[in-house]
């Protein structure tokens, strides 16, 4: 809210409407916080233009809908590195077995060698589909449980361990992943960020103008609820941009500083 001197008329401004730093989820977030609000105003009091919300709503959409594939790309990443892990674990069991057959200790030999045959089945597990390996490694699991005595003996007990484990947080990460994805192309998430706000900064400039020309005082009261409403929204999410900001360059500098004293 911009305030004048008492010979002037009072003016109302909309403060930093963009959000252009901000991440898109948090932008996201910000945009829709003021579209609610504006929306629960009485249109007919700001005089927009018809359609003018409606698009707004659309561009919002497609915000959305980006960082949908932002979220998914961040899943891949994840399943990608549980798949690398399990593959790593599994290609250590079988070159630990294969190995230990060849231990002078006749009873390592031996347990070696039981493992090996229920381990053959499995041989090449690492490339199958991903959801292959992680039937494969739930059949193996079942499989192995009656020869704990040699895993323990060729001390794999805790590889076996992680392996499943591993299986399991991937097989429930997929699963959650299963949403459904945008259809249409998409732009990337910097110009569908900046449509939104587009739409947004034409929206505030009429509701500047409806203060300036209210019908009458009632209304201009309203409306200037309305903006100081909006700049508050602006403000909290600047403070939660900036601690998130904060946060991270501390956690550059901590990193910056553990090397230097290596």
């Amino acid at each position: 809210m911009t305030t004048t001197s008492n010979d002037l008329p009072e003016v109302a401004k909309i403060e930093e409407r963009g959000g252009w730093n901000f991440t898109i989820a948090l932008h996201v977030e910000f945009q829709y916080e003021q579209y609610n609000r504006i929306k629960d105003f009485d249109q007919a009091k700001l005089k927009f233009p018809a359609g003018l919300m409606e698009i707004w709503n659309g561009r919002l959409s497609r915000e959305v809908k980006v960082n949908k594939t932002v979220k998914e790309s961040a899943f891949v990443t994840q399943l990608s590195n549980l798949d690398k892990e399990r593959d790593k674990v599994l290609t250590s069991i079988f070159a630990i077995v294969r190995g230990q057959k060849l231990s002078p200790k006749k009873p390592t030999a031996e347990a070696a060698t039981r493992l090996a045959r229920v381990l053959k089945p499995y041989s090449n597990t690492q490339r199958a589909s991903l959801d292959e390996e992680s039937a494969n490694i739930r059949a193996l699991k079942e499989d192995v449980s009656t020869r704990t005595d040699d895993i323990a003996t060729l001390g794999l007990t805790d590889s076996f361990t992680e392996l499943f484990a591993l299986n399991e947080s991937f097989v429930a990460l997929r699963l959650q992943r299963q949403v459904e994805s945008p259809r249409e192309d998409l732009p990337n998430s910097r110009v569908v960020r900046a449509e939104t706000s587009e739409a947004y900064d034409v929206v505030c400039c009429y509701i500047e103008a409806a203060f300036l020309h209210a019908a009458n005082e009632e209304d201009r009261a309203a409306i200037g609820a309305l903006i100081k409403d909006l700049n508050k929204v602006t403000a909290a999410y600047k403070t939660t941009y900036n601690k998130k900001v904060g946060q991270r360059n501390r956690g550059a500098a901590k990193s910056d500083g553990d090397q230097s004293e290596d």
